[in-house]
């Protein structure tokens, strides 16, 4: 028979123990129950109860670890369950999650308290469960390495943590109980990378602690003890015997910056090994009975830390030159000092190049060491030399690189600009670190090949005047100075009209004055009349048209291209020729043509597909500094 209701077995029994009651009987008629049991002596059968066990009834699993749970339904057919844990179905990462078949896994971190419920909950009766007891242990090891380090104020260390008995291997770091420390104690990242502080705290040893995030009643310590850091300088020196050598100290991480000297262990030194005074002033024996001292300062706020310094004994002169090398710019000054050790006197003789006293070429020395620079000097750097007067085989020496701008490209230029126009200058030492600076104004510049570039824009270029071109370096160090002249604008100019499809102009001069003043000679005759493209190594088809080329879609194409025209012809090593336009294309390989006349030239193009297309004016100047132009005599395609 099926399962009756909870309420109909107990009207069951009810009317099995009172047979009198006719009206139960009645009711339990018309519902059809007809099935209610009696048992011996007439006693109503009552039908069991549903209950449920949970085996085992305790447990202690470790973090991380699983514990089957097996759960027992009786008093009905259905005896499925629900796994809850802390009255979570399912479980949960805090408390640990458990399977539908039981299982239950513990969580990677210890809870607190470190204890939970498992729990089987009967689904024929919700009201019918049973739980079991979980302990959650921990066999978290956390070790830390090193375990204890000496670093010096603001020394730097990395730690090493290892974590054990728990997937989760995160750990939180701390400094003497501050969590990623301070300013007083060190501070130290989540990576373990500890800096000490930049004084010795009080007392002067730390903890440095990992903790573990799975278990923070496990974690490792590691004690860093600080001290003061110390240095000497200079770190070594060669004096000669009986001479002498100042030493400084420096003591961080203490406000007592005092020290106390020694020489190979003696304190103040001795007559043997030389002595050293409290300001660090050491002076050697006369006659030294080793090759080298050590010069030793100890700290007197910590005697356990000290810097030393090697001597060396000299025999002979040594001279040596300060600055070893320098940048000066073209008419500026530098001044040497040379150090003569091994002599008393210490005397010497200066040169330029090995020239005493040096040239107006390369500049010139005075006996006190002042280096003058030449103004416009021939060479990129010069060797000055200090030659000892007690031993002249002995000499020192430093190299002088010499700064400065030698042309400006263009020199000159009509006021009026249309459009911005590209500032050149080529000079000595210059790199991509240097910046173009126009009447004191630094301007944003670029360096390629000789070439230091700026832009000018057309309103800095509307009035006549002069500006003032210089260079500085990254270092600081300025240049000497070249006046870029802008001209007056000509009262009536003449327009000249031309246009890419009537690029050619006939029976008219073009005059271009050298506003610069740096003309060499009269003025020549120079004219550009015919261009063409080189072919086959022959000048072929010259004429008073434009010659095309077109640009590469990758990597470079050179393009020869041959001028005929006055004076171009024999000078044309001396000739420079180059493109308007951004200096997107260089121009190289000035030679006159192995075909043809003489009066002919040839030039090489390189384009880029960077290279902007357009036409280009061809521009050419000679060594007496006369220009001509062949206006939009290059397009580019």
């Amino acid at each position: 028979m099926p399962a009756l209701p909870k309420v109909f077995e107990a009207a069951c029994y009810q009317a099995g123990k009172d047979a009198g009651a006719t009206a139960a009987m009645v009711f339990l008629v018309l519902l059809g129950l007809s099935g209610c049991g009696t048992g011996r002596g007439g006693e109503p059968v009552r039908p069991p109860e549903i209950a449920a066990a949970v085996l085992p009834a305790e447990a202690s699993v470790s973090l991380g670890q699983s514990q089957a749970f097996t759960a027992t339904v009786t008093g009905t057919n259905n005896t499925a369950v629900t796994w809850s844990v802390n009255g979570v179905a399912g479980g949960s990462a805090e408390w640990g999650t458990i399977s539908s078949a039981g299982l239950y896994t513990a969580p990677a971190r210890l809870p607190g308290p470190p204890t939970v419920s498992v729990t089987a909950t009967s689904q024929a009766d919700a009201s019918k469960q049973a739980s079991a007891r979980v302990t959650i242990i921990s066999q978290v090891m956390v070790t830390l390495a090193p375990s204890s380090v000496h670093l010096p104020v603001k020394g730097l260390q990395t730690f090493s943590v290892t974590v054990t008995g728990s997937s989760d291997k995160a750990v939180r770091w701390s400094v003497n109980g501050v969590a990623g420390g301070d300013a007083t104690f060190g501070t130290i990242d989540a990576q373990g990378n500890y800096a000490a502080p930049a004084m010795v705290p009080n007392p002067s040893t730390v903890s440095v602690e990992a903790t573990s995030l799975a278990d923070p009643s496990r974690r490792a310590a590691a004690a860093v003890t600080i001290h003061v850091r110390i240095s000497i300088a200079p770190s070594s020196a060669s004096v000669a015997p009986g001479g002498g050598q100042l030493f400084t100290s420096t003591v961080e991480g203490t406000p007592d910056s005092s020290v106390t000297w020694s020489v190979d262990g003696v304190a103040g030194g001795d007559a043997s090994v030389g002595t050293i005074t409290a300001n660090g002033q050491y002076t050697a024996p006369a006659s030294p009975a080793s090759g080298s001292v050590e010069v030793s300062a100890t700290s007197k706020f910590d005697p356990s830390q000290s810097a030393a310094a090697r001597v060396t004994f000299i025999a002979g002169v040594i001279v040596t030159v300060a600055p070893s090398s320098a940048t000066v710019a073209f008419g500026s000054s530098e001044i040497f000092t040379a150090t003569v050790v091994g002599s008393s006197d210490t005397r010497v003789e200066w040169s330029v190049n090995n020239q005493t006293g040096g040239t107006l070429g390369t500049g010139t020395i005075s006996p006190s060491g002042l280096y003058q620079a030449p103004t416009m000097p021939a060479m990129d750097s010069v060797e000055i030399e200090a030659r000892s007067l007690a031993d002249t085989t002995k000499v020192g020496r430093a190299t002088v690189r010499l700064l400065g701008l030698r042309e400006l490209r263009p020199r000159a230029l009509r006021a009026g600009a249309a459009e911005p126009v590209t500032l050149a200058a080529v000079g000595a030492n210059l790199d991509a670190s240097a910046t173009l600076e126009v009447s004191s104004v630094a301007r944003a510049s670029t360096f390629s090949g000789v070439f230091l570039r700026t832009v000018l824009a057309p309103n800095e270029l509307a009035q006549a005047g002069s500006l003032m071109v210089a260079a500085r370096t990254g270092s600081g160090v300025v240049s000497n100075t070249l006046t870029l002249v802008v001209a007056p604008l000509a009262a009536n100019p003449t327009p000249i009209a031309l246009s890419a499809s009537n690029p050619n102009l006939a029976g008219q001069d073009i005059v271009v004055t050298d506003d610069s003043g740096q003309g060499l000679s009269s003025p020549v005759k120079l004219n550009l009349l015919l261009l063409s493209p080189l072919q086959g190594g022959n000048c072929t088809g010259l004429a008073a048209r434009p010659v095309q080329i077109t640009r590469p879609p990758a990597g470079s194409v050179t393009a020869s291209v041959c001028i005929a025209g006055d004076g171009v012809g024999p000078e044309a090593p001396a000739v420079e020729f180059s493109l308007s336009g951004p200096g997107d294309v260089s121009v190289s390989n000035v030679r006159t043509a192995t075909a043809g006349t003489s009066a002919i030239v040839v030039i090489d193009l390189t384009l880029t597909p960077s290279t902007m297309t357009g036409a280009r004016s061809l521009m050419l100047r000679n060594a007496n500094h006369d220009i001509s132009i062949a206006f939009e005599g290059i397009v580019i395609e």
